[in-house]
């Protein structure tokens, strides 16, 4: 793999491990729509929680900070279906 955007194709999950500048700008939408099932644990602190959240990512996990998850309800609840389609929350984790 020649780049974080190829290593990243069809992960479940991408972990930054470290600080290096080449992962300090990376198009975190790029990777998300790349990825099998967007999830991050970010254990250098490289990218704002809102940032990973507004790229597309389901989940992140990071090292001092609060993580989340988006929760799909009616997974989570079947009896709460409605005509609209599953409600997505998000879930401090």
């Amino acid at each position: 793999v020649e780049d974080p955007y190829g290593a990243a194709a069809g992960a479940d999950a991408v972990v930054l491990l470290t600080e290096w500048n080449e992962f300090r700008g990376l198009d975190l939408t790029q990777i998300a729509r790349a990825m099998a099932a967007p999830r991050m644990a970010d254990l250098r602190n490289v990218y704002p929680p809102e940032d990973v959240r507004g790229a597309g990512f389901e989940a992140y996990v990071a090292v001092g900070r609060p993580g989340w998850t988006r929760v799909n309800v009616t997974e989570a609840k079947p009896n709460s279906i409605s005509d609209e389609g599953p409600e997505l929350v998000t879930q401090e984790v």
